[in-house]
């Protein structure tokens, strides 16, 4: 099967196109992308990429025949931060210490504490921090993007 991707009318490359049993593919440079081979069946296929929404979010499809002109628009979105010092009751930077979220975006302290989640798209995100058997307060930080967040700090207890 071929289809197309593109965002205001241009071809998007490396986007994932999957479907519920596990065929997936990234489109080309022409934002072409192809799922070979797919036993007879009724598959649901979605596009993703970080920092772009589809339309339609999904399309399903019967093979065979196989099916071609499956196309998928992109529009590009916003991309938002959250960012703050993971550190010591002393006000000293803890490094190495992992920051995530609830989405499974994951980064590590600097030398100084400080760390940087980016390419996050809007939305309401638990950010918690960690580090051997370190705990820190707060437990867990909700945050929301837009806009960017700040000082989204943690103290090991």
């Amino acid at each position: 099967m071929l289809f197309r991707s593109t965002t205001e009318g241009a071809p998007l490359a490396n986007v994932s196109v999957a479907d519920q049993a596990g065929h997936s593919a990234l489109t080309n440079a022409d934002g072409v992308y192809t799922l070979p081979d797919l036993p007879s069946g009724t598959y649901t296929i979605a596009p993703t990429r970080t920092g772009y929404a589809f339309e339609p979010a999904s399309q399903t499809l019967e093979t065979p025949p196989d099916a071609t002109a499956v196309d998928f628009a992109a529009r590009a979105q916003a991309l938002y931060s959250i960012s703050g010092i993971v550190r010591r009751a002393d006000g000293t930077g803890i490094q190495n210490a992992t920051v995530s979220d609830n989405f499974g975006h994951t980064t590590s302290t600097n030398y100084r504490g400080q760390y940087t989640l980016s390419g996050l798209t809007a939305g309401t995100y638990t950010i918690t921090a960690t580090k051997g058997v370190m705990n820190f307060a707060p437990d867990s930080i909700v945050v929301t993007l837009p806009p960017n967040a700040t000082r989204k700090n943690f103290t090991k207890r």
